[in-house]
């Protein structure tokens, strides 16, 4: 007998009205325009906007107690490298499970959960279950589920045998707290049988760790509001943002950080030297680089080509930028998304990348872009020079092809068809192992 879904509980640690925490806000009011009654509950209280649901007051005394628990428990995130620790024990969660389980007053059909840090650990999960009994989906923007504490593995292969001997916190004992991380996770995943949402790259490492092993999971997308991020008269754009008239070919990236290895600034620094080596002068002069992010004009001093550092975009500036480039590029080598990428292709904008991340689903054999082996910065380069010498009818087609291809899997409509189909194929595999 087929279950009807009617209520859903959406848990995410990131505030709802800011950065990638709005994946949370965005969900909720596209099921709630499809007649679903939606909750989310985040960790704090968001200031003019009751319609959220929060585990702690938004104000200093809360935040003092919260940060003076998490040093006395020594789960403070910690970085080491390529690493990111979220917390050092499962049994001592970010926030005490008894005040997350206190928030949740009503019965939910579906429990959704996005950004765990700093709120959840596996002890809340299995505490959740336990109260609401209903299926719960880890829709996964980082690769945190799936190890003994990282938020991302670097190069570590720990995760494959059990973790332990971790090289965030340059650990020789194989029992280690990530090793006593991995056997209660792997524990608390027996028993709630959760439904992992991620993209195709992220399964890569998901299929090859024991806590994941042999769970349910289906690829899904990020949803990408496609009345704001959306094709706009790029003429238009070009004089309000004064790009200068010689300027025939725009390339738009991001950069919050020049050192983080993770986002690959250098190998796209690289990959330009590569662009202005193979290119004539004349040629490079027609490029001009809009840079996004705190370090934007720092990058640009690094590059031989024109441009404009634009700092930090709000959110209808960001899609303009994006409907106004000839291509948006994104140098990221380990990397759960990122969901620019989804936001250029939604704007009718392709994508430069290396072959990872969201790329994998959103660019690949999709005519959306060009992607280059993961950290060949000339393999980058060319491709940087394959999208500049297309021709007006190629680059046309290609932009038709990024928004069809984003209203068919970022859109409102497409996330709640996919919530709602992996929501009865699960419980149809549930009726089935009964």
């Amino acid at each position: 007998m087929k279950k009807n879904i009617k209520n859903i509980l959406i848990i995410s640690s990131a505030n709802p009205e800011s950065g990638p925490g709005v994946l949370a806000r965005d969900a909720k009011n596209a099921l709630e325009n499809d007649n679903l009654n939606v909750d989310v509950l985040t960790l704090f209280e968001v200031e003019n906007h009751s319609e959220y649901k929060y585990i702690l007051k938004n104000n200093k005394f809360c935040l003092f107690t919260y940060k003076l628990y998490q040093r006395l428990l020594s789960i403070i995130p910690k970085q080491f490298g390529p690493y990111f620790l979220f917390y050092k024990n499962e049994n001592c969660p970010p926030v005490p499970s008894s005040l997350v389980i206190k928030s949740i007053k009503r019965e939910y059909d579906l429990v959704l959960i996005k950004f765990w840090q700093g709120m959840l650990s596996y002890k809340t999960v299995f505490a959740i279950h336990k109260k609401i009994k209903c299926p719960i989906f880890f829709e996964c923007v980082d690769y945190g589920p799936f190890a003994g504490g990282c938020h991302f593995p670097g190069n570590c292969q720990r995760y494959k045998i059990g973790c332990g001997k971790c090289p965030a916190i340059c650990s020789s004992n194989e029992n280690d707290f990530t090793h006593f991380n991995f056997l209660f996770r792997k524990k608390v995943i027996k028993e709630i049988n959760p439904l992992i949402i991620a993209n195709t790259y992220m399964f890569k490492w998901f299929n090859q760790s024991e806590i994941m092993n042999g769970l349910q999971h289906t690829v899904s997308f990020p949803i990408i509001l496609e009345d704001i991020f959306k094709p706009m008269d790029r003429n238009l754009l070009r004089i309000k943002y004064c790009i200068p008239e010689n300027k025939q070919f725009i390339l738009f990236f991001g950069s919050q950080s020049i050192t983080d290895e993770r986002k690959g600034m250098s190998f796209l620094i690289e990959a330009f030297d590569f662009v202005s080596a193979k290119l004539t002068k004349d040629e490079c002069s027609k490029f001009y680089l809009l840079v996004a992010g705190n370090e934007s004009k720092e990058i640009l001093n690094k590059l031989n080509f024109e441009g404009k550092g634009l700092g930090f975009l709000q959110t209808n500036d960001l899609a303009e930028i994006y409907a106004l480039s000839d291509s948006f590029l994104s140098p990221s080598i380990n990397d759960a998304g990122p969901m620019m990428v989804n936001q250029s292709i939604s704007c009718g904008t392709p994508v430069i990348s290396f072959e990872m991340g969201t790329c994998i689903d959103s660019v690949k054999d999709k005519n959306t872009g060009f992607l280059a082996p993961l950290k060949d910065s000339e393999a980058f380069a060319e491709c940087i020079i394959k999208m500049f010498r297309l021709s007006p009818e190629e680059k046309k087609n290609m932009r038709e092809c990024c928004r069809l291809e984003a209203l068919k899997t970022t859109s409102k409509k497409a996330y709640v068809d996919s919530v709602k189909k992996s929501y009865n194929d699960y419980n149809e595999r549930i009726r089935k192992m009964i």
